[in-house]
């Protein structure tokens, strides 16, 4: 896969963005709760949530732990939402072969 350009344009953030979402509405919270909790505003991480701020990795940590998980956890299902994006490219590009099943 070819990684050109600011990574905020790339397919690869969208999935962060929407994991960021998913694990706040796992964790049963709201915008605001989140914000209390590690000590931001809510238009903070309403801005992370639409992808027009960036988190470093600190504050990621600082979100995963207010939300009941962790970085690893947080890794572990973005890699799985890639891997997800990226499965039907793979498949149109090896298309089963005549004869195979």
């Amino acid at each position: 896969m070819r990684k050109t350009g600011k990574s905020i344009h790339r397919s690869e953030f969208k999935v962060a963005i929407r994991c960021l979402v998913e694990i706040r509405e796992k964790a049963g919270i709201t915008q605001m709760d989140l914000a209390a909790k590690i000590k931001r505003t809510q238009t903070f991480v309403s801005a992370a949530e639409r992808g027009i701020r960036r988190v470093d990795i600190v504050q990621l940590r600082d979100i995963t732990h207010a939300c009941g998980t962790d970085l690893v956890a947080f890794s572990r299902m973005l890699e799985e939402g890639i891997a997800r994006m990226s499965a039907p490219v793979a498949a149109a590009k090896n298309p089963p072969r005549k004869g195979t099943r």
